[in-house]
């Protein structure tokens, strides 16, 4: 005679969830979890069309604009304004990519492309620009670069050391 001594995590098959209940459970707690949120959602709904009709302030959009702060300038375009993120400066992970990073970036054979003064400006200013840290570096760039309107015009200041 055969005696089955059950475990005591095994339950008998009677106990057990038929296999089509199982598959569906998800099915069943969406369902079970939605009707809640019908019954308190409901009153809302049906009220949402009587607020929507008596807003106060639907007749104030869009907004007229004020003829004293006319500009002399297109807009800028909506998604442009409202996507735009002007934080850059705040990060602390400025990615400085070789094409604007002074220190890795150079011109091959620049004793070709430079006279003797001007290639001796050029080493002058990435061995000053080789002590800041990449981001300083640039923005020291930019302000120099800004007072001046052509390439010689910037050497010529480094010269004169303004």
């Amino acid at each position: 005679m055969f005696v089955h001594r059950r475990r005591g995590w095994e339950i008998p098959e009677n106990r057990v969830t038929p296999e089509s209940i199982f598959l569906q459970r998800r099915t069943l707690a969406k369902a079970l979890a939605a009707g809640p949120i019908l019954a308190a959602s409901a009153p809302l709904l049906s009220a949402g069309s009587a607020l929507a009709a008596a807003d106060p302030s639907a007749g104030l959009y869009p907004v007229k604009r004020n003829p004293k702060y006319a500009v002399d300038r297109a807009l800028t375009p909506e998604r442009i304004a409202t996507t735009y993120n002007n934080f850059y400066e705040f990060a602390s992970d400025k990615r400085i990519y070789p094409a604007i990073d002074l220190n890795r970036s150079s011109t091959r054979k620049e004793e070709l492309l430079l006279n003797e003064v001007e290639l001796n400006r050029m080493y002058l200013l990435r061995n000053f620009l080789s002590d800041m840290p990449p981001a300083e570096a640039i923005q020291f760039m930019i302000e120099r670069m800004r007072r001046t309107d052509t390439n010689q015009e910037f050497l010529d200041s480094m010269a004169a050391g303004s």
